[in-house]
Protein backbone atom coordinates (compact mmCIF):
# COMPACT_ATOMS: atom_id res chain seq x y z
CA UNK A 1 0.00 0.00 0.00
CA UNK A 2 2.71 2.27 0.95
CA UNK A 3 3.68 2.43 -3.18
CA UNK A 4 0.62 4.28 -3.79
CA UNK A 5 1.83 7.16 -0.99
CA UNK A 6 3.67 10.00 -1.39
CA UNK A 7 5.25 11.76 1.54
CA UNK A 8 6.85 15.17 1.70
CA UNK A 9 7.60 17.89 4.34
CA UNK A 10 7.39 21.50 4.32
CA UNK A 11 10.77 21.84 4.30
CA UNK A 12 13.93 19.19 2.96
CA UNK A 13 16.83 20.79 3.35
CA UNK A 14 19.08 22.73 5.20
CA UNK A 15 17.28 21.33 8.68
CA UNK A 16 19.06 21.22 11.76
CA UNK A 17 19.22 18.71 14.53
CA UNK A 18 16.09 18.99 16.71
CA UNK A 19 13.92 21.09 14.02
CA UNK A 20 10.00 21.06 13.54
CA UNK A 21 9.01 19.64 10.16
CA UNK A 22 5.76 19.61 9.05
CA UNK A 23 4.91 15.65 6.97
CA UNK A 24 2.19 15.50 4.36
CA UNK A 25 0.60 12.54 2.62
CA UNK A 26 -0.84 12.06 -1.08
CA UNK A 27 -2.20 9.44 -2.67
CA UNK A 28 -4.02 8.08 -5.96
CA UNK A 29 -7.61 7.96 -4.08
CA UNK A 30 -9.00 5.43 -6.46
CA UNK A 31 -6.46 3.06 -5.84
CA UNK A 32 -6.55 3.42 -2.06
CA UNK A 33 -10.08 2.91 -1.57
CA UNK A 34 -9.66 -0.22 -4.01
CA UNK A 35 -7.51 -2.06 -1.20
CA UNK A 36 -9.90 -0.80 1.24
CA UNK A 37 -8.60 2.68 2.40
CA UNK A 38 -9.57 6.66 3.09
CA UNK A 39 -6.84 8.85 2.45
CA UNK A 40 -7.25 11.66 5.19
CA UNK A 41 -6.15 15.07 4.72
CA UNK A 42 -3.75 16.39 7.44
CA UNK A 43 0.04 16.73 8.53
CA UNK A 44 2.32 14.83 11.29
CA UNK A 45 4.97 17.01 12.99
CA UNK A 46 8.43 15.57 13.46
CA UNK A 47 11.63 16.41 15.24
CA UNK A 48 14.54 16.32 12.74
CA UNK A 49 17.00 13.34 14.07
CA UNK A 50 20.06 11.67 12.88
CA UNK A 51 20.98 14.25 10.32
CA UNK A 52 24.26 15.63 9.99
CA UNK A 53 24.36 19.48 10.98
CA UNK A 54 27.60 22.28 10.70
CA UNK A 55 29.07 21.96 14.50
CA UNK A 56 27.46 25.50 15.65
CA UNK A 57 29.96 25.98 18.68
CA UNK A 58 33.96 24.98 19.50
CA UNK A 59 33.05 22.74 22.52
CA UNK A 60 31.16 20.47 19.74
CA UNK A 61 35.02 19.62 18.43
CA UNK A 62 36.51 16.43 19.85
CA UNK A 63 40.58 16.47 20.73
CA UNK A 64 41.29 13.69 18.07
CA UNK A 65 39.63 16.15 15.54
CA UNK A 66 41.51 19.16 17.19
CA UNK A 67 44.84 17.42 16.79
CA UNK A 68 44.45 16.39 13.29
CA UNK A 69 43.49 19.89 12.43
CA UNK A 70 46.66 21.33 14.25
CA UNK A 71 49.24 19.09 13.14
CA UNK A 72 48.23 20.04 9.47
CA UNK A 73 47.68 23.50 10.57
CA UNK A 74 51.35 23.20 11.68
CA UNK A 75 52.82 21.22 8.66
CA UNK A 76 51.05 23.95 6.37
CA UNK A 77 52.19 26.71 8.46
CA UNK A 78 56.03 26.07 7.97
CA UNK A 79 55.75 24.53 4.30
CA UNK A 80 54.46 27.74 3.03
CA UNK A 81 57.10 30.24 5.16
CA UNK A 82 59.86 28.01 3.92
CA UNK A 83 58.44 27.98 -0.12
CA UNK A 84 57.32 31.39 0.45
CA UNK A 85 54.54 30.73 -1.11
CA UNK A 86 52.39 33.47 -0.17
CA UNK A 87 52.78 37.06 -1.32
CA UNK A 88 56.10 37.70 0.40
CA UNK A 89 55.12 41.32 1.87
CA UNK A 90 54.42 41.83 5.50
CA UNK A 91 52.17 45.07 6.29
CA UNK A 92 52.65 47.33 8.79
CA UNK A 93 50.23 50.55 9.48
CA UNK A 94 52.70 52.68 7.82
CA UNK A 95 55.75 50.49 6.37
CA UNK A 96 56.52 47.18 4.46
CA UNK A 97 58.08 45.03 4.79
CA UNK A 98 59.58 41.64 3.01
CA UNK A 99 60.40 38.20 3.67
CA UNK A 100 63.80 37.47 2.28
CA UNK A 101 63.30 34.42 0.20
CA UNK A 102 66.58 32.70 0.93
CA UNK A 103 66.12 33.54 4.65
CA UNK A 104 62.70 32.73 4.84
CA UNK A 105 63.91 28.97 6.29
CA UNK A 106 65.67 30.27 8.88
CA UNK A 107 62.19 31.10 10.35
CA UNK A 108 62.20 28.33 13.45
CA UNK A 109 60.37 30.13 16.43
CA UNK A 110 56.70 29.76 14.76
CA UNK A 111 54.23 29.62 17.41
CA UNK A 112 50.18 29.38 17.84
CA UNK A 113 49.67 32.00 19.58
CA UNK A 114 45.66 33.06 19.50
CA UNK A 115 42.38 30.65 18.00
CA UNK A 116 38.99 31.80 17.25
CA UNK A 117 36.47 30.20 16.15
CA UNK A 118 33.88 31.46 13.75
CA UNK A 119 29.66 30.51 13.15
CA UNK A 120 27.56 31.79 10.51
CA UNK A 121 24.85 34.36 11.98
CA UNK A 122 22.41 32.36 9.03
CA UNK A 123 24.19 29.23 7.50
CA UNK A 124 21.28 28.31 6.13
CA UNK A 125 21.78 31.34 3.49
CA UNK A 126 25.45 30.10 2.54
CA UNK A 127 25.82 28.44 -0.61
CA UNK A 128 28.56 26.47 -2.50
CA UNK A 129 31.65 26.02 -0.70
CA UNK A 130 31.63 29.17 1.57
CA UNK A 131 32.27 29.15 5.26
CA UNK A 132 29.04 27.89 8.03
CA UNK A 133 32.32 27.67 10.75
CA UNK A 134 35.46 28.14 10.87
CA UNK A 135 38.38 27.54 13.38
CA UNK A 136 41.08 30.54 12.45
CA UNK A 137 44.40 29.52 14.23
CA UNK A 138 46.94 32.27 14.86
CA UNK A 139 50.95 32.00 14.40
CA UNK A 140 53.79 34.43 15.18
CA UNK A 141 57.43 34.72 14.73
CA UNK A 142 60.03 36.96 15.15
CA UNK A 143 61.05 40.28 13.37
CA UNK A 144 64.42 39.32 13.41
CA UNK A 145 64.19 36.61 11.47
CA UNK A 146 63.36 38.75 8.00
CA UNK A 147 66.60 40.26 7.10
CA UNK A 148 65.53 42.41 3.62
CA UNK A 149 63.17 45.45 4.22
CA UNK A 150 61.93 48.34 2.91
CA UNK A 151 62.29 50.73 5.70
CA UNK A 152 63.60 50.98 9.22
CA UNK A 153 62.08 48.52 11.03
CA UNK A 154 60.32 50.03 14.53
CA UNK A 155 62.15 48.64 17.43
CA UNK A 156 58.64 48.19 19.08
CA UNK A 157 57.62 45.69 16.45
CA UNK A 158 59.13 42.05 17.41
CA UNK A 159 56.43 39.71 16.02
CA UNK A 160 54.70 38.76 12.98
CA UNK A 161 51.37 37.55 12.90
CA UNK A 162 49.87 34.88 10.16
CA UNK A 163 46.99 32.43 10.40
CA UNK A 164 45.80 28.97 9.13
CA UNK A 165 42.06 27.93 9.21
CA UNK A 166 40.40 24.87 8.69
CA UNK A 167 36.64 25.51 7.89
CA UNK A 168 32.89 23.32 7.55
CA UNK A 169 32.94 21.33 10.63
CA UNK A 170 30.18 18.79 10.35
CA UNK A 171 28.32 17.22 13.55
CA UNK A 172 27.50 13.21 11.79
CA UNK A 173 24.15 11.67 12.85
CA UNK A 174 26.41 9.09 14.00
CA UNK A 175 27.81 11.82 16.65
CA UNK A 176 31.57 12.25 14.85
CA UNK A 177 33.20 15.38 13.12
CA UNK A 178 34.14 15.33 9.99
CA UNK A 179 36.50 18.30 8.30
CA UNK A 180 38.60 18.01 5.52
CA UNK A 181 42.01 18.99 6.74
CA UNK A 182 43.83 18.41 3.36
CA UNK A 183 41.14 21.83 2.51
CA UNK A 184 42.87 23.62 4.76
CA UNK A 185 44.29 27.14 3.73
CA UNK A 186 47.05 29.75 5.02
CA UNK A 187 46.29 33.47 4.29
CA UNK A 188 49.30 33.77 1.58
CA UNK A 189 48.08 37.49 0.77
CA UNK A 190 49.40 39.81 3.81
CA UNK A 191 50.67 39.06 7.47
CA UNK A 192 50.82 41.78 10.01
CA UNK A 193 53.00 43.03 12.47
CA UNK A 194 50.41 45.16 14.05
CA UNK A 195 47.92 43.14 16.01
CA UNK A 196 44.85 45.11 16.32
CA UNK A 197 45.19 45.39 12.73
CA UNK A 198 45.27 41.71 12.48
CA UNK A 199 42.58 41.24 14.68
CA UNK A 200 40.55 43.81 12.33
CA UNK A 201 41.58 41.81 9.47
CA UNK A 202 41.09 38.26 11.17
CA UNK A 203 37.90 38.83 12.91
CA UNK A 204 36.23 42.12 13.05
CA UNK A 205 35.94 42.27 9.05
CA UNK A 206 33.81 39.43 9.32
CA UNK A 207 31.17 40.43 12.24
CA UNK A 208 28.91 41.37 9.42
CA UNK A 209 28.51 37.31 9.40
CA UNK A 210 29.86 35.33 11.82
CA UNK A 211 29.78 35.40 15.62
CA UNK A 212 33.23 34.41 17.17
CA UNK A 213 34.47 33.00 20.14
CA UNK A 214 37.97 33.12 21.42
CA UNK A 215 39.75 29.94 22.44
CA UNK A 216 42.14 29.29 24.77
CA UNK A 217 45.63 27.67 22.97
CA UNK A 218 46.03 26.11 26.47
CA UNK A 219 42.73 24.04 25.83
CA UNK A 220 43.98 22.66 22.31
CA UNK A 221 45.99 19.16 22.32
Amino acid sequence: MLKHLRFYADRDRDLDLGEKIEVFVDGNDYILREQGYVLREGSMEFTVENVDCYVASFEQLDQETLGRVIRQSDDLMRSTLMANRHRDVIVDVNNEYRIDKQNARKIENISLDKAYFLTHKDPKTVRGANSRNALLLCYTFDMDDIVEYYSNRPSSYEDVNIYAWAHNFVLTKEGDIAVDVMDMEVNKSLVFTDPQMFFDAVITSHLGEYEYEEVSVEALP
